[in-house]
């Protein structure tokens, strides 16, 4: 039975109706939405009454632009809600490789039984919903309550994010350890809202210390769906990578990276993108390179550039080339997820999929080789870019891996263990204890000069 939610299909195919209907609708009446026009599925997924917890979409809907659709879905659900992409028997790769781009939950084969398809929801259900475990916490809204300062944390009311309903319990303060709640999760939120404590001058808003991972993932997915919107204008993308950007640089802050280090974080993934935009734009004008351009506004790949030219700052590395280098290997690094896989959770991985993970890094070199568009040194620094951690690895031993290999290699590493950690600061401690040994000890010094132990 299925009790993790509501499943919106989105397909036009009888097999899968029957399917469904004849063996789970009749226990699970309100656990199934059926819809074969895709005009009000937007609205039908973010009805709360509705209680839509994940979507199928069909990849053979006739006369449906598979991607532009997905685009306004992702747009219109603000990531709260994964979406599964199915197929018959064979689904276009370059779409495959696409969609997998623009951060939907998967892409899967059209379950042929009711238990395939059970699996196939809970899987989603149970991993790939994020924010699910976001809910009003105990303490009445407008009513003050007494809380340590340190178990809370400050958004600044520029950056705060705009949806139809609040995903967080949000507060503001009123003194020292003194507090209000002035929203609960759940519920609707405005920009008139919001207005009123500007004209209080305001300063920002307060979530719990617990919830501030989660914010930042919600914020850089929100994001992510604006700047592949196919519905946006230039300059709202523009002010949504400016936010993923600023994100990134204020969890830095709050993890000891001081001041200026943040702002040289910020210019070396803004140059690295114009750069890349140049190299597309130069000499390669009748050849598609969709998979570039997604890749290297994804928010890890933001991250790892963030953080590359951090390195080269602490470092000292002054020459323009190597660093231009290092910033160009940081934000097109994992080319090769997209080109293979065809879902972007890890965790969902198969054993098929793992392997093809495996080899990802090459697999991404390739691509950029053949692409045209790198010099070879950016194309080795992506090939080798995991082989840090690897203890038996003969490449590293082979390649005597450069200081820029390292520094795109720790950069990776050091986004997905500690910056996108539920608990960053503790995740830095670890870090400390069992990679940092990994690498170099000039690599080793910049990383406790840039995240200092406190």
């Amino acid at each position: 039975m299925l009790i993790l939610g509501t499943a919106l299909i989105i397909d036009n195919n009888n097999e899968i109706k029957s399917m469904i209907w004849e063996n789970l609708y009749r226990e699970n009446p309100d656990s199934f939405i059926f819809q074969q026009s895709t005009l009000t599925a937007s609205q039908i997924a973010m009805d709360k009454k509705k209680g839509v917890a994940i979507i199928l979409i069909s990849a053979h809907l006739p006369k449906l632009n598979v991607e532009e659709f997905i685009g306004k879905l992702l747009e219109d659900t603000v990531g709260s809600i994964p979406i599964i992409v199915t197929y018959k028997k064979s689904i276009d790769p370059k779409l495959q490789t696409g969609l997998i781009a623009m951060g939907i939950a998967g892409v899967e084969e059209l379950p042929r039984t009711p238990r395939e398809l059970q699996v196939l929801l809970k899987k989603y259900l149970s991993q790939n919903q994020v924010f699910s475990d976001v809910t009003a916490s105990e303490e009445e809204k407008g009513k003050d309550f007494t809380t340590n300062d340190e178990a809370m944390i400050e958004i600044p009311l520029e950056q705060f994010i705009f949806t139809p309903k609040s995903f967080f319990n949000v507060f503001i303060r009123l003194g020292k350890d003194k507090f209000v709640k002035i929203l609960n999760a759940g519920d609707p939120l405005s920009e008139e809202f919001i207005q009123k404590y500007r004209d209080k001058k305001v300063n920002g808003l307060f979530l719990k210390i617990d919830e501030h991972s989660k914010y930042l993932r919600f914020s850089h997915a929100l994001a992510q769906k604006s700047i592949i919107s196919q519905t946006k204008t230039d300059d709202e993308k523009i002010s949504a990578m400016s936010n993923q950007i600023e994100s990134t640089a204020l969890n830095m802050t709050q993890l000891g990276v001081n001041a200026e280090n943040v702002a040289i974080a910020k210019g070396c993934v803004e140059n690295s993108r114009n750069m890349i935009n140049q190299l597309l734009m130069s000499g390669k004008k009748n050849t598609s390179f969709d998979l570039i351009k997604k890749m290297m506004t994804q928010d890890h790949s933001t991250s790892v550039s963030m953080l590359a030219g951090l390195f080269c700052r602490q470092l000292d590395i002054r020459s323009p080339k190597t660093v231009q280098v290092v910033g160009l290997a940081a934000l097109v690094h994992d080319i090769g997820l997209g080109t293979t896989l065809k879902e972007s959770n890890k965790d969902s991985f198969s054993a098929e999929d793992n392997i093809k993970y495996m080899k990802h890094a090459a697999l991404g070199a390739d691509y950029l080789r053949k692409s045209g568009l790198f010099e070879e040194v950016v194309c080795q620094i992506v090939e080798l870019h995991h082989e840090q951690e690897n203890p038996n690895s003969t490449k590293k031993n082979a390649a005597q891996l450069s200081v820029a290999s390292e520094i795109v290699s720790i950069s990776d590493s050091i986004a997905t263990n500690i910056l996108e950690n539920s608990a960053p600061k503790k995740a830095i401690s670890h870090y400390r204890i069992s990679k940092l040994k990994n690498y170099s000890i000039q690599i080793q010094k910049a990383f406790d000069e840039i995240f200092p132990d406190n």
